[in-house]
Parts: C-alpha cells; structure tokens; sequence
C-alpha cells in the first residue's frame, strides 16, 4: 500500500521556507503589546496568558483558512468525479 496524494486533492501552496515579513512584524507587534502591558501598564502575567489563549484560536483559525475563500465540499467531489 502506497501513500500517494491525488494531484486534483492536493491543494496547491507556495513553497516559501522563510517567514514572510508581514508575519515577521505582526509578531513582533504582538511581543512588543505584551511587555508594554506586563511592565508598563502592570498587567499581570495570568491575565496576559488568559488574553493570548482566547486570542490564539480565532486567529489561528483564521491562519490555517487563508486560501479557502469560496470552497465547498460540493467543489471537491465534482473535480474527482
């Protein structure tokens, strides 16, 4: 038995091995917000772990989504048929 994906499943991805430089600065954004608010605005540290985790599954939903604008199920199973 093999594991070979099927070209018309695959979905098509630029190969790009370094992190953009958009990415590259909304985290460093993020990072800066944090320390910001833990030494100079006093925000204890649970709170910021509390923020970052119920900020973390929306926007890694949107993350991992990105590409799959106006994609159906309907669109997968017309191709391979």
């Amino acid at each position: 038995m093999t594991n070979h994906i099927s070209h018309d499943s695959a979905i098509k991805q630029k190969d790009n091995s370094t992190v953009p430089i958009k990415t590259l600065g909304i985290c460093l954004a993020l990072i800066a917000a944090a320390l910001v608010a833990l030494f100079i605005f006093k925000v204890p540290v649970n709170t910021l772990f509390l923020a970052g985790a119920l900020l973390a599954c929306p926007l890694l939903h949107f993350w991992m989504m990105k590409g799959e604008h106006g994609r159906t199920m309907k669109d997968s199973q017309t191709k391979k048929g």
